[in-house]
């Protein structure tokens, strides 16, 4: 079946001189003799009519395969590729040539372009550049972990302060990278954000947990457009973190202690900083419409030529899986890509594509624009505040549900067009079939215990290009977006699962456990007097409740938190927070730290008295931690404010 244009299309005269001008590069079917002029003659409509319909069942019935049964000089069997690969290369051999040489130089380019983006920065220190000191930091790299994954004492993500400075390197995009579970800064809660704990004082003084790249930008060492390189010096134990609003992005304040921070500078004789990635856009973007509107190939061979594209381009260019981009990862998603790349090809892209033959400049704007529009989904997206199609993130995202809303209402109106050019060609009843029985399974998959059903967009993609398979100009346009979301799934984030582990969906966020309880109040927290001789009072003692006799089979011990660093975890229910000081005393001499602001233990203990305090319990299994609930905040003056409700 061959598409025409209508006949209200303004470029056909166009087209025609195109077909002209491009006749002895661009491929020509060997099968249809109309392909080797320069003019198409007639143009009309399509029309699915009950002709064209039988027509289409033909062709989903036999397929493209054209089997010759020649022999060769032996007479040893049919070697009907051979000879049609001869045949090809006979007529077409300008066109082959050129795109043999095009996908060389291609290959060539791409490789040292990624050489140069990834894998060439070098930090200039004292006069000399070393490429192994240059660390290459993710958007969310920091150097304290959530809640209690640094340990006790914060033994875990030590040291917390060094006299040697660090040398990084950003890419570009980090001030739109959120956090996507809720976090807890002292008693405030933030999510849909950048992590950026401080930076408002005059030396832009960050708490460690702060996300080292969104720190970067709002301390205005690079731009988020371009990344680029700095130094970071670990400074230890600081004090009231102030917030700040710079460069687009506004970081938190704590106004307690916390034993380990970071100051950033630049790195002016960096090499390889910039984040160039507009280059890897640039060069594919121009050959794949080199390739499509001037070699204007045979369908098959150009659907390839994107599959392989599009996987390399999201690895290397739009959306590495690291930084710098591992090869290995992808390397072993890429053979898995190229199966089921086949039986998309297979199963919908050439009843579709090869209809379209004789309309080189249409075909390849629908093509190439939603193919790329696809491949870059999360690229062109990304202000689209829908990140996981799970019920957490629709619920506690703003803007989640009616993003959702929206493309549900655009994809159920392409489905009942779908629905209506099913139909005309008489395969209504068989697709119906497949896609409830589909429904069916996936409903059973959804309901099995301790796994939660994800819906990936790239087994999206692989749903829907069914029915896309008809040769229509809708369905060019969709079998060329799906193809790329397709290549932008498996790209990224592999062949990850349909059913996958609760835990695994979750990430870091809560697991609504079980939650204790504070037993101290306002009207038994006595408070804590420095350098105090009174006892009776137990000062400074924080208690809480035991584990209830119902959940002793679930939870063995507690952990405690401390201004956000693991302080207690053990079978006690009470801890004095007047420790602390002790605490940082110890770290002081394990040359862990340095003590607070380069001051005496004295004014420490001073600074630790006159601000509040912040206290979340959780349960502990086994070692394996519960939620923590919300902060109590304590003041060493006898101040107490209750936990809120709700788990952290």
């Amino acid at each position: 079946m061959t598409i025409r244009h209508y006949p209200w299309w303004p470029l056909s005269k166009v087209e025609a001189a195109w077909l002209h001008f491009t006749l002895h590069v661009r491929w020509k079917d060997l099968e249809d003799p109309s392909s080797w002029k320069s003019s198409r003659g007639d143009v009309s409509t399509l029309e699915l009519s009950q002709p064209c319909a039988a027509e289409l069942s033909r062709d989903h019935a036999k397929g493209e395969s054209l089997l010759l049964t020649e022999e060769d000089a032996d007479g040893h069997g049919p070697v009907w590729w051979a000879t049609a690969v001869k045949r090809d290369i006979k007529h077409n051999f300008a066109h082959w040539l050129i795109f043999v040489l095009t996908c060389i130089g291609w290959i060539f380019g791409f490789s040292f372009l990624s050489k140069s983006l990834w894998y060439s920065s070098a930090a200039n220190i004292g006069g000399e550049k070393n490429q192994s000191d240059l660390q290459f930091y993710g958007c969310t790299t920091t150097y304290w972990l959530r809640n209690a994954d640094c340990g006790l004492d914060g033994q875990s993500c030590v040291p917390f302060a060094s006299n040697v400075s660090v040398p990084f390197r950003c890419p570009n995009g980090c001030s739109s990278t959120t956090l996507g579970a809720a976090r807890a800064v002292g008693a405030e809660i933030i999510n849909w954000k950048p992590l950026i704990v401080g930076g408002g004082d005059v030396q832009q003084t960050y708490r460690a947990d702060s996300w080292v790249c969104a720190s970067a930008i709002h301390a205005g060492l690079f731009s988020d457009l371009k990344g680029g390189c700095g130094v970071l010096s670990l400074v230890g134990t600081y004090s009231d973190y102030e917030a700040k609003v710079a460069n687009g992005l506004g970081s938190l304040s704590f106004n307690s202690t916390f034993p380990s921070s970071y100051r950033l500078e630049r790195m002016d004789n960096g090499t390889g900083c910039s984040d160039d990635r507009w280059k890897g856009y640039f060069l594919n973007v121009v050959l794949s419409s080199f390739v499509g509107f001037v070699l204007q190939p045979k369908p098959i061979v150009f659907f390839w030529l994107l599959v392989c594209l599009g996987f390399w381009h999201v690895n290397m260019i739009s959306e590495p899986r690291d930084f710098p981009p591992p090869i290995g990862v992808p390397f072993g998603d890429f053979l898995p890509t190229l199966f089921t790349a086949y039986a998309i090809w297979k199963l919908a892209v050439r009843f579709v594509w090869p209809a379209f033959n004789r309309l080189p400049i249409e075909r390849t704007i629908w093509q190439l624009g939603f193919y790329w529009l696809g491949t870059l989904l999360n690229v062109v997206f990304a202000s689209v505040p829908l990140n996981r199609l799970v019920a957490s993130d629709l619920r506690s995202q703003p803007g989640a549900l009616t993003s959702l809303i929206i493309i549900i209402i655009v994809v159920v109106i392409i489905v009942i067009n779908q629905l209506r050019v099913v139909r005309k060609t008489g395969y209504l009843p068989k697709y119906l079939t497949l896609y409830i029985t589909g429904g069916i399974i996936v409903g059973i998959l959804a309901a099995v215990p301790g796994e939660s059903l994800r819906l990936h967009h790239y087994i999206i993609s692989l749903v829907l290009l069914p029915g896309a398979a008809f040769p229509t100009r809708l369905c060019l346009i969709y079998s060329s977006f799906l193809l790329g979301m397709f290549l932008n799934g498996v790209g990224r984030w592999g062949f990850d699962g349909l059913l996958q582990d609760v835990a695994t969906v979750r990430g870091d966020g809560i697991i609504s456990s079980d939650l204790p309880s504070f037993a101290t109040q306002q009207a038994t927290w006595a408070g804590v007097v420095a350098n105090s001789t009174n006892t009776t009072a137990s000062r400074g003692t924080v208690t809480w409740t035991p584990i209830p006799v119902n959940l002793t089979s679930s939870w063995d011990s507690f952990a405690l938190l401390v201004d956000d660093v693991l302080r207690y975890q053990g079978t006690a229910t009470s801890f004095n927070i007047s420790s602390i000081l002790s605490d940082y005393e110890s770290d002081a001499a394990k040359n862990l730290t340095n003590s607070l602001n380069d001051v005496s233990v004295v004014s420490l203990s001073q600074q630790l008295a006159s601000e509040p305090h912040y206290l979340r319990l959780a349960y502990v299994s086994q070692g394996q931690y519960g939620d923590f609930t919300q902060a109590a905040t304590a003041f060493y003056n006898g101040t107490w404010i209750d936990a809120p409700p709700g788990a952290t």
